[in-house]
């Protein structure tokens, strides 16, 4: 496949601007295990020539005063994905991509994360999830990509989906549009349309 990805205007070459344009949360956050959440927050400032007020809401709401010390081998899971979310914030980036955002939150910290995110949205900046657990998404997305064995299946607003599936939530309409795909598939393998092997 090829094609070109511009952020605000920046090609993926010219990384310094992108960087100020985007905050990123992996879905897992190999950072280096020796350093401190504060440590590691100045590194991040350092590569992104950040001088200005850094966004610490996220901080406060999951709770992480007192872990910002820490060598970040020394914290658990949990802790460890809620550092992970706040550097993502911090730097008030008018793109934000995220990766299985409350994979390992407990449900207070998962909660606190996807009322940021809505406000997120609310101030006109572009969040884009990745994610398994749809039911996350569903208060939260109005766009929907959905890929499939390495195809996109659906591009287009949730609201467009939900008519199209005639499904009342995410979850039911990508399990729709999956169970589709099976028999597209199964129906292609024994050299027949789809629809005559629905009809058997």
């Amino acid at each position: 496949s090829a094609g070109t990805v511009r952020v605000g205007g920046a090609e993926p070459d010219d990384a310094g601007s992108l960087r100020r344009l985007v905050g990123y949360m992996p879905q897992l956050p190999h950072f280096p295990p020796h350093m401190t959440a504060r440590e590691l927050a100045s590194m991040l400032d350092d590569l992104r020539d950040f001088d200005g007020h850094p966004d610490e809401e996220l901080v406060d709401a999951l709770d992480l005063r007192g872990d910002l010390d820490q060598p970040f081998r020394a914290l658990s899971g949990g802790t460890r994905q809620k550092v992970n979310a706040a550097l993502a914030f911090r730097y008030d980036a008018p793109v934000l991509v995220l990766d299985e955002p409350t994979a390992g939150l407990d449900p207070a910290a998962s909660l606190a994360l996807k009322e940021k995110i809505r406000r997120c949205r609310a101030e006109g900046r572009t969040v884009i999830v990745t994610s398994h657990n749809l039911g996350d998404l569903d208060a939260m997305a109005d766009a929907v990509v959905f890929l499939l064995e390495g195809r996109v299946r659906f591009d287009g607003s949730l609201r467009d989906l939900l008519a199209e599936t005639g499904r009342d939530t995410l979850e039911e309409a990508i399990a729709a549009i999956t169970a589709g795909s099976s028999s597209t598939s199964t129906a292609a393998a024994r050299g027949r349309p789809a629809d005559d092997a629905d009809a058997g």
